[in-house]
């Protein structure tokens, strides 16, 4: 399940995780093939899509906000990341 903000704050401290009950469940999954832009803008205008991305570059390292620029993804898949 997804858990908010709110329920379930960041605290940088050692010790056991308690976590909430989650505030959603994922009812199912579909595949959004490869390099196909429109089928993920679809994707993305009905639910949050789980991405792999290749996060080695310095594009990832240093992003500071807004659209990722494409000349900074690469093909080495080795992150997931959250489309909304």
């Amino acid at each position: 399940g997804v858990d908010t903000e709110a329920a379930y704050p960041y605290h940088g401290v050692q010790g056991p995780c308690v976590k909430p009950p989650p505030a959603v469940y994922a009812a199912g999954y579909a595949d959004v093939p490869a390099q196909n832009l429109n089928a993920l803008a679809a994707a993305v205008a009905q639910q949050p899509v789980s991405v792999a991305v290749d996060a080695g570059g310095s594009g990832w390292q240093l992003y500071a906000g807004g659209v990722m620029p494409a000349m900074s993804c690469g093909t080495q898949l080795d992150h997931g990341v959250l489309a909304v």
